[in-house]
């Protein structure tokens, strides 16, 4: 008899809503993440506006763990994993971190995922950028929105005033959550940057662009520089954000 008491207690967890909705990680799921200088620079599932450690699950960071907020805020009306994600709605719109000697994001190589909800697609409108604070016109990235061809995502590099852009070669899904994953790679012998797009968030991108001739920041910016998480464009698209993820290297390109 007790077995059937305690389905009785979990069916409000099992049944409290949809994957569209919910994502793909179980609220309940324990606090286990981990941060180091040569694997994941930067995890943030935006459970707390003020520490990203804080919440279930939780986050973690080589750096800056207490971002600035403008004009953003954490809502549970939508949500990848745990209770809450960032919501996006105007022009000047972000979570800030400030980058220090390169802990959490290494310019030589790279790969950010994120994880969002578009729910009014602009074109140029931002989910995502860095910034140098020396030149910040000539050293930065981005994940924007892009109308070209459709509901699409782009990704921009500059480094050095030398910009390179890519565009997503498939269509996303609005209204309900993606992972964007976005790559870079500058080495000696390689120069190049990935874009992929997965709309239904099994981890393989339906279709991904690769772009090449990027080129490496100031020594200045990679010094010191700000991760922006929302929109910071000029263009108020609205979207909602959660599980963001840096890592040390790209493996994908």
């Amino acid at each position: 008899m007790k077995k059937y008491w305690l389905l009785f207690l979990l069916m409000p967890f099992l049944f409290a809503a949809s994957p569209t909705q919910r994502g793909y990680r179980s609220v309940l799921g324990a606090n286990t993440e981990t941060c180091s200088a040569t694997t994941r620079l930067f995890v943030w599932h935006l459970e707390n506006a003020t520490d990203i450690t804080i919440g279930n699950p939780g986050g973690c960071s080589v750096g800056d763990t207490t971002p600035s907020a403008f004009a953003i805020s954490l809502t549970g009306t939508k949500k990848f994993d745990g209770r809450y994600s960032g919501y996006s709605t105007t022009n000047a719109s972000v979570y800030r971190f400030q980058g220090t000697s390169e802990d959490i994001a290494h310019f030589d190589e790279g790969k950010i995922k994120i994880r969002c909800w578009v729910e009014t697609h602009l074109d140029g409108s931002q989910i995502l950028r860095m910034t140098g604070n020396a030149d910040s016109a000539n050293n930065n990235m981005y994940i924007a929105m892009e109308t070209t061809g459709g509901t699409m995502i782009k990704a921009g590099w500059n480094g050095n005033a030398s910009g390179v852009q890519i565009t997503s070669t498939v269509a996303i899904s609005t209204s309900q959550w993606i992972t964007i994953t976005y790559a870079w790679k500058n080495s000696l012998t390689t120069q190049d940057q990935y874009l992929g797009v997965d709309n239904d968030n099994d981890g393989v991108d339906d279709a991904s662009t690769q772009g090449t001739d990027i080129s490496d920041w100031a020594a200045g910016d990679k010094a010191d520089f700000d991760l922006d998480i929302g929109n910071a464009s000029g263009v108020a698209g609205a979207v909602y954000i959660d599980w963001v993820e840096v890592y040390d290297a790209s493996g994908l390109i």
